[in-house]
């Protein structure tokens, strides 16, 4: 992934159960990356409203896993 590390944080939110090559991808490229799979919906608001998110994406859309 290209992005200037200088001017933007890349903040990743995983809803994936098992890891895979897209999700180390995703891991390694982004200054924060969270497993959020187990978490309950109150504790993941919480997490995005603690890493102060300005600009969110759903890449998952509503699909299973």
């Amino acid at each position: 992934m290209f992005h200037d590390r200088q001017q933007f944080d890349v903040v990743c939110f995983s809803q994936r159960m098992a890891e895979d090559q897209i999700t180390r991808r995703f891991a390694q490229a982004s200054t924060a990356f969270h497993r959020t799979a187990h978490d309950n919906p109150a504790a993941l608001a919480a997490l995005v409203r603690e890493e102060r998110i300005d600009v969110f994406f759903d890449l998952a859309g509503h699909t299973a896993d």
